[in-house]
């Protein structure tokens, strides 16, 4: 699974998008207080450099 970009849900926060590699299905976690922040941020600027 390779994440691919965050969301943001109303009620559930921020969630963590995972792709899987083989067969392209995506997954949605949410984010916890102890995950790595710089690495989340990595990631959203990542995704938000796919929509320009």
């Amino acid at each position: 699974m390779k994440p691919i970009a965050i969301e943001n849900h109303s009620k559930k926060g921020f969630m963590l998008v995972h792709q899987c590699e083989k067969c392209a299905a995506i997954t949605k976690n949410r984010l916890a207080p102890d995950d790595d922040m710089e690495k989340v941020a990595e990631i959203a600027k990542g995704s938000a450099e796919g929509y320009l």
